[in-house]
């Protein structure tokens, strides 16, 4: 057994966990103000990097994480340009 992937694995599903109150703010409040699309989209891109990379790797605790995480992340991407969007249409 691989304690560091399971280790691993636990990090990404709390990166999820963590990413779940910023997607809960921005259905509630429906406004991305103070949020940078440029952050999210670093650690997007560094996540699906991880989906290729994990498995690649035998890593298949991480890969779950790091599924679950990606999709964390790309719900809140979307909102974010949902959200910003309406923004700029009231302007």
């Amino acid at each position: 057994m691989n304690y560091t992937d399971i280790i691993n694995g636990c990090w990404e599903l709390l990166g999820a966990l963590f990413t779940i109150p910023s997607i809960t703010s921005l259905l509630k409040e429906k406004k991305a103000i103070g949020i940078s699309w440029v952050t999210v989209i670093f650690f997007l891109a560094w996540g699906l990097w991880n989906v290729f990379f994990y498995p690649v790797n035998n890593l298949m605790y991480s890969f779950v994480g790091g599924v679950i995480l990606s999709i964390t992340n790309i719900i809140w991407f979307i909102l974010i340009i949902k959200y910003h969007k309406k923004k700029d249409e009231t302007i």
